[in-house]
């Protein structure tokens, strides 16, 4: 029997089992237990919970003046100062302006939407454009656009501690500034500790001291990412259920006496985010069917998990796992010790898909080897060893895109064999070989740095890309190119600069804060080039 045709088996297997074992269960549940109870009372009582809860809002944004104003202030002064500091020390320079400007955190967002820097590490490689869409378009109209924005109190993503934000891009930066203030913290101060107690202790209290069939309220900011109690720091729900209901797939949902229900908040709507009231209704008169719904449930979940435990793990282990652990230690061991192929014993896919993956791993490292040779080939001129002008082309944009980006000095030397072609009509194409290899040794010889770059561009012409190099030290090195290549004592009777083979040389310089293009850049070097031919060579 082939591997699918067994997974397929013992997954139906356990699937049968599982599936009656729970219809039984569900079905012994309706009949004996579940009652119903007065949805038009509950539902009357949610709907004036609601109108609290709005109350609630509305006194804490008048909490969040204050905040939103001092945000409005220290952000763009944040922005500014983020300019002068050194990206290497950011880490290190992020809380001392939290701490002067007296926020509670501080976080840097780049374009794709990730914080990339932050006092609260756990943020670091937060993905802000998972959140909503709402949000993400209201981060992305910041970028460039010299603007602040800030929205109602909202629960941090990692922790659900209520948090007022503020946002902050210059009109020149790639960056947006987003600092916040913890709202517990701030309230707790002695001037609205009052306001702290009430707003997180003391207003749940009440609303349940006014509903004397509640035993519990809370309230849920769901988003794409997170699903965070706004009165009980760390409480969340379930996060299968949370991307239900953000996606509104199970509308009013009853988790036993548990219940939640949507709530139309302005705060939280303008951001995507989705606000559910969590009620747990005091059924007292249900309390006895609740019990006995809860011992069976329990004895059914354990029923269910005994059973798919016992048939999964001996049935998919034995099947399944073992022999792909063993296909995957193997593949690990070739690939880190390079030995011998895969063996799989028996006639299924595992089997199969190991003598596959040896057949592939092999045309992988044929085809590797002859793809490292065709580059070398394509890359190098095969008369003198350096590199090609197909070569050139390629290094000096990816070379001058460096240089623009650090506005670091940018060197091109070229030079031409004075009279080369005298030199081959008398001395022949074979010493006019041998003439242009020696000038490649001598300019690989006087370019050593590991960034120096020398490539034939023509018949008889080379070039040369020197990065980090200013003018006078390109012209330095261009002079002793050029005594050089003299100092090789090639004879050449046929020439007017010398009676030795010289070049001429042009000596291009550029800094990268400078708009050219990289045209340009071999245009300029070539022109003086035919400066050098013009006064006389072998300059």
């Amino acid at each position: 029997m082939l591997l699918r045709q067994k997974a397929n088996f013992f997954v139906l297997s356990t699937a049968l089992i599982v599936a009656s074992f729970t219809y039984l269960a569900s079905s012994w549940v309706l009949e004996n237990f579940l009652v119903g109870s007065d949805t038009l009372q509950k539902t009357a009582m949610v709907e004036s919970i609601k109108l609290d809860v709005e109350v609630f809002e509305r006194i804490l944004r008048l909490a969040e003046e204050q905040w939103e104003e001092q945000l409005r202030t220290a952000l763009p002064l944040i922005a500014e100062q983020l300019q002068n500091i050194d990206p290497s020390n950011m880490s290190e320079q992020l809380p001392i302006l939290v701490r002067q400007h007296g926020l509670s955190d501080l976080h840097l967002i780049n374009p794709d939407l990730l914080v990339y820097e932050s006092t609260f590490k756990q943020e670091i490689g937060l993905d802000m454009s998972q959140v909503t869409d709402e949000y993400t378009d209201m981060l992305k109209g910041l970028f460039k656009h010299e603007k602040f924005t800030t929205h109602g109190v909202s629960l941090s993503t990692l922790n659900g501690n209520p948090k007022k934000y503020g946002y902050f891009s210059l009109a020149d930066s790639d960056i947006i500034v987003n600092g916040d203030i913890d709202v517990r913290s701030r309230l707790e101060r002695a001037d609205t500790g009052q306001l702290a107690d009430y707003l997180f202790g003391d207003y749940v209290t009440k609303l349940t001291t006014k509903y004397q069939w509640i035993k519990q309220i809370d309230m849920f900011i769901v988003s794409n990412v997170d699903q965070w109690s706004l009165f009980f720091p760390g409480k969340h729900i379930d996060v299968e259920l949370a991307r239900k209901l953000y996606n509104a797939e199970s509308g009013d949902t009853n988790l036993f006496s548990e219940q939640l229900f949507p709530i139309q908040l302005a705060t939280y709507n303008s951001l995507g985010l989705k606000v559910f009231l969590f009620v747990d209704f005091d059924n007292t008169l249900l309390l006895k069917t609740k019990d006995k719904l809860q011992i069976a449930s329990l004895f059914i979940a354990l029923l269910t998990v005994i059973f798919s435990y016992a048939i999964l793990n001996f049935g998919v282990r034995k099947v399944l796992i073992e022999r792909f652990s063993l296909l995957l230690a193997q593949i690990k061991n070739k690939q880190t010790t390079h030995a011998q192929n895969i063996v799989i014993e028996g006639n299924d896919e595992v089997s199969q898909l190991g003598e596959a993956i040896n057949e592939m791993m092999g045309r992988i490292k044929i085809q590797e080897q002859r793809n490292i040779e065709l580059i070398d080939i394509s890359q190098h001129d095969g008369l003198t060893g350096v590199s090609n002008r197909r070569a050139f082309d390629e290094r000096i944009e990816l070379e001058w895109r460096q240089a623009r980006r650090q506005e670091n000095d940018f060197s091109v030397i070229m030079l031409d064999v004075d009279f080369f072609k005298d030199f081959n009509d008398n001395y022949g194409h074979v010493a006019g070989d041998d003439c242009l290899r020696k000038i490649a040794t001598c300019l690989k010889s006087k370019l050593s740095r590991p960034i120096d770059f020398i490539a034939r561009y023509g018949g008889e012409e080379f070039i040369c890309i020197l990065p980090n190099t200013d003018s006078t030290g390109a012209q330095k090195v261009s002079e002793d190119i050029r005594t050089k290549i003299e100092s090789l004592n090639i004879i050449h009777d046929f020439t007017n600069a010398s009676q030795v083979v010289t070049v001429s040389v042009g000596c291009y310089t550029i800094n990268g804060q400078f708009n050219i293009n990289v045209e340009e850049i071999i245009k300029s070097v070539d022109h003086l080039l035919y400066q050098a031919k013009d006064q006389g060579r072998n300059c």
